[in-house]
């Protein structure tokens, strides 16, 4: 990315939820359950992602544009 002083860095961590996992989950449970997501996200570094699912947390990592499953904990 480019802004007015140069290249710019720009990452993100995310934790995600998503209805199909969790369809007894009204917004704020799913918005609650991608909270405690993104805790773990934030800590295992940059570019990543953590799903949460009912059998627990599953973490992918982008990589160029390219989601690779790391790993489930």
């Amino acid at each position: 990315m480019e802004s007015a002083a140069g290249a710019v860095s720009v990452s993100i961590s995310s934790g995600v939820a998503g209805t199909e996992d969790w369809q007894e989950l009204n917004a704020e449970q799913l918005i609650h359950e991608a909270d405690l997501a993104l805790y773990p996200a934030k800590h295992l570094g940059r570019n990543r992602s953590v799903i949460a699912r009912p059998s627990g947390l599953e973490e992918v990592q982008t990589v160029n544009g390219v989601e690779d499953q790391v790993r489930a904990t």
